[in-house]
């Protein structure tokens, strides 16, 4: 019966520590949600500016950045920016953002890999554009073009502001891409 008392004891106490640790939800919080659009992306600065991105990879879809406060949402930086169409050229516009990122220095960075339905690269829009978050325009873009193949599809960016690199992954053909900012030009693949 000791025995018994003691295994109860301790599957007790564990139960306990699982749903206090639960309870608390360690400090998580629903911030966005979107049950209509698949989105790859969020990045969030410490005034609580939130953007968020999704890819153009199925016929559901209307944007792909936007800031997002509770539910609402607004095409960042622009409804024109976002309305990418099929033959149209990519370079001033959003074809099939990837990634939405703040770096430590506030910087924020949006990766268009330009391939929709992870195809092809289209439009000559596949990019890294740091945006100018008081204007809400591009202050600088990295293109791609020429040294990626049309059928890459960079996906994931971080960015070092002391030593100004960025380092992207390519995820169809495997590789690494490094963009050093200064002087402005890419390197690696």
């Amino acid at each position: 019966m000791k025995k018994e008392f003691l295994i109860f004891s301790i599957v007790l106490m564990a139960f306990m520590a699982c749903k206090k640790d639960r309870s608390d939800a360690q400090g998580l919080e629903l911030v966005f949600a979107d049950d209509t659009y698949q989105l790859t992306g969020v990045a969030k600065e410490p005034s609580g500016r939130l953007w968020v991105n999704y890819p153009r990879w199925s016929d559901i879809y209307r944007y792909a950045v936007v800031t997002a406060e509770g539910n609402t949402v607004k095409p960042y930086p622009n409804e024109a920016f976002n309305n990418w169409q099929p033959g149209q050229d990519g370079q001033n516009m959003w074809v099939c953002v990837q990634s939405v990122y703040v770096d430590n220095g506030g910087g924020l960075w949006i990766l268009d890999p330009a391939a929709p339905m992870m195809k092809t690269i289209q439009g000559n829009g596949a990019k890294l554009v740091k945006m100018n978050k008081t204007t809400n325009l591009p202050e600088r873009s990295y293109s791609f073009m020429n040294i990626v193949p049309d059928t890459a599809y960079v996906n994931d960016v971080r960015v070092d502001v002391s030593k100004n690199f960025a380092y992207l992954s390519e995820s169809k053909g495997g590789g690494i891409i490094v963009v050093t900012s200064l002087p402005a030009r890419c390197a690696g693949y």
